[in-house]
């Protein structure tokens, strides 16, 4: 059995406003999802002992964890309403356009890229 392409867009628009709508990403717009994503620390310094400790500051552990259980499904490629599969096979499929081709095969690229676990 196949979904639609319309019910399946509208599964995954669900999804991504599921996403939307964890605390961690509600609360603030995102902000905190953007600036952790640039990895910045914080030096202490210590007078008294000279000693500088870098610190990265994460958000709780259960609401961190729980903002990437709604994220996992998106970066599986099995998953009927992952990321690639919506967005690059289900809205592409059917296009006889070379220049939907191209640029679908940089994007899918781009993405094996961004999930791929053993980076060096």
């Amino acid at each position: 059995m196949s979904i639609d392409d319309t019910a399946l867009l509208s599964a995954f628009v669900r999804r991504r406003r599921r996403i939307d709508a964890h605390p961690l990403i509600a609360d603030d717009c995102g902000e905190l999802m953007r600036t952790l994503r640039s990895t910045q620390f914080k030096a202490v310094v210590y007078p008294q002992t000279g000693e500088v400790v870098l610190k990265f500051e994460l958000p709780d552990e259960v609401p961190f964890e729980s903002l990437a259980a709604r994220l996992r499904p998106m970066t599986l490629t099995n998953d009927a309403l992952g990321h690639a599969k919506v967005m690059m096979d289900a809205l592409t499929a059917g296009s006889d356009d070379s220049r939907v081709a191209v640029a679908n095969a940089k994007v899918r690229q781009a993405w094996r890229d961004a999930i791929e676990r053993d980076r060096t």
